[in-house]
């Protein structure tokens, strides 16, 4: 299911009114696979609009440097290319210019730029999506932001595989049902990531914080996190691993597996600055905490489940109350290194552990 923020809705009729009366009325492109627009007339077409409506499936739309204020719909498998620099290659679609939406819920959502079913590229652009309305819309196909800058409402991925690459997000990012892959790419703002689909998040930096939900499937690897908490919610199950998460908000965890139905394998990461290294706070299925790296913490690892959860080969220092950290269940507890700590291990509410061989260095050890 689609949530948009409340923010986001608009009066149906005005928005339809205003987004017909935007388009303009195509030109037909000459031959060739190249159409461009500039705004001073020296192109093909002078708005981005008109160049879509006569463009054909495999063209590649020249964007000369400016900036676009009008918003539009994509549905066909055309490149959206900035003739330029990125930053000289604005598209900031105005109040009026909004194309619409149907949510599965019968709402007519007003947004800025809409990808409709269609294998779109988006390359060396800016969007700067500031109006009241949803700002960039990826349902279905698989369209492509490569070297892209997007910033103000939201991104919704509803369909489709959306792949996102080398581009800067400053945007609410939201997964809602799409199979998206974002790669060597920044995102600034929160990542809620909602299944079916299956997300792949790697090599990237986010500053906001991630909340996989909803039954929400898929990997994040390699990827450098600050900020915000790296959270599995609601029945999702998430492979986590390789990342460096560090400076985490306070009192909060860097890596968290909570509610029913979550799980995680939560592999060779490294965790610095957070209240709680890893936190797994959720039942059947078990989850896995192995090869992790984890310091200047108050709670190394922290596990409140009556599942079979696996805590292997980490290596813990500096954490300032607890190492290990153990309520209800009987999680395995094998090879871990624990040092430079107040207190290794901390059994709460019946919590039997089944401890193999881990080591505890002596006071001053590091």
């Amino acid at each position: 299911m689609i949530r948009i923020r409340p923010r986001l809705t608009a009066t149906t009729a005005l928005v339809l009114l205003l987004a017909t009366a935007a388009i303009t009325a195509p030109v037909a492109a000459q031959d060739g696979s190249t159409p461009t627009v500039a705004q001073d007339g020296s192109g093909d077409f002078e708005t981005i609009v008109a160049a879509i409506e006569a463009a054909s499936a495999g063209d590649t739309v020249l964007i000369a440097p400016g900036t676009y204020t009008d918003g539009f719909v994509v549905d066909k498998a055309i490149t959206l290319s900035g003739d330029g620099p990125r930053e000289e290659i604005v598209i900031a679609p105005a109040a009026g210019t909004e194309s619409t939406y149907e949510a599965p819920w019968g709402e007519m959502i007003p947004v800025g730029v809409y990808v409709d079913q269609a294998d779109v590229t988006f390359e060396h652009l800016t969007l700067q999506l500031e109006g009241d309305y949803l700002g960039l819309l990826l349902d279905g196909g698989a369209p492509l932001l490569e070297d892209v800058s997007v910033s103000g409402s939201d991104i919704v991925m509803t369909r489709g595989e959306p792949i996102i690459r080398d581009s800067y997000i400053d945007s609410y990012f939201a997964v809602r049902g799409a199979s998206p892959t974002m790669e060597d790419s920044e995102l600034v703002g929160h990542a809620s990531v909602d299944g079916p689909g299956r997300t792949i998040i790697r090599r990237s930096t986010l500053r906001g914080g991630t909340s996989a939900s909803a039954d929400a499937v898929g990997a994040y690897e390699d990827n450098l996190f600050i900020g915000g908490t790296l959270a599995v919610d609601t029945g999702s199950d998430m492979l986590i691993r390789g990342n460096t998460v560090r400076d985490i908000e306070e009192n909060q965890p860097g890596i968290l597996v909570v509610h029913r139905g979550s799980s995680a394998e939560i592999v060779g990461n490294t965790v610095e600055g957070a209240a709680i290294g890893i936190s797994v706070e959720s039942d059947e299925p078990a989850s896995s905490i192995v090869g992790n790296t984890i310091r200047d913490v108050r709670v190394g690892i922290h596990v409140e489940s009556d599942a079979e959860t696996r805590i292997e080969d980490n290596d813990i220092s500096g954490a300032r109350t607890f190492g290990i950290l153990l309520q209800r269940g009987a999680p395995v507890v094998v090879g871990n290194r624990i040092c430079e700590t107040e207190q290794a291990f901390e059994l709460r509410d019946g919590a039997e552990p089944q401890l193999g061989s881990n080591e505890v260095c002596e006071e001053g050890e590091g």
